[in-house]
């Protein structure tokens, strides 16, 4: 992989865990479990580029671009700084 910047933004742990629950009709430990995975996995991508950045939307879950837009104008102005 090369070594170009990397932003990564990832929804926040209690609003997945309730969608995970709503949708997929599970326990909140299933739930839990799954977005723990998740996190991991995605902050490995982290690991693919010496000049990654992680940002977590706090107040979102999968529609991140519309319930908090100034965190992807972040990233976004993150990268105009390389």
């Amino acid at each position: 992989f090369p070594d170009i910047p990397l932003v990564l933004i990832t929804h926040a742990n209690q609003f997945m865990i309730q969608e995970t629950m709503y949708f997929g009709r599970t326990s909140f430990e299933i739930a839990e479990k799954v977005e723990n995975v998740w996190q991991q996995i995605m902050k490995q991508y982290l690991e693919f580029s010496s000049k990654s950045i992680y940002f977590q939307a706090k107040n979102s879950g999968h529609y991140m671009h519309l319930t908090e837009p100034e965190l992807i104008l972040t990233g976004v102005q993150y990268l105009d700084t390389l």
